[in-house]
């Protein structure tokens, strides 16, 4: 439940505003009568649809940076350090990062980095090597 509340607490804030506008819309005399009745189940169900699917997306995606992370592959994550948004951070094991609760932690870095704020980079191009004739 934490991590529910810690990835999707600001789509939670944001859906209680659209349900209160809602409700406050659907309480208006010039509203048909039975209007609450309809409007604001309709918008909590839909609410609740966009928030839990995207919830299961973003816990998709930290699966897929975890296993990545954990086969070697490069992460980047966005920098928001110093307030600004700057150059991705290129996250390797090589590197000596770390996942440590959940989290991908480095020595040389003053923060931590969550994989839901990041991606699986780009595979890097292998050289082709020419056919052998055997």
């Amino acid at each position: 439940m934490h991590e529910f509340l810690q990835l999707e607490g600001g789509y939670l804030a944001i859906a209680a505003f659209v349900l209160g506008v809602a409700t406050f819309i659907a309480t208006r005399p010039f509203m048909p009568p039975g209007a609450p009745r309809r409007i604001i189940p309709i918008t909590l169900a839909v609410l609740l649809v966009f928030i839990g699917l995207h919830y299961f997306a973003t816990r998709h995606r930290i699966q897929s940076v975890v296993n990545a992370f954990e086969a070697g592959r490069t992460i980047l994550c966005e920098n928001r350090s110093g307030g600004r948004m700057t150059t991705s951070i290129e996250i390797r094991r090589a590197a000596g990062w770390q996942i440590r609760d959940g989290l991908f932690i480095n020595d040389d870095y003053e923060r931590p980095f969550h994989p839901a704020r990041c991606v699986v980079g780009p595979e890097r191009a292998t050289a082709a090597r020419p056919p052998t004739d055997s």
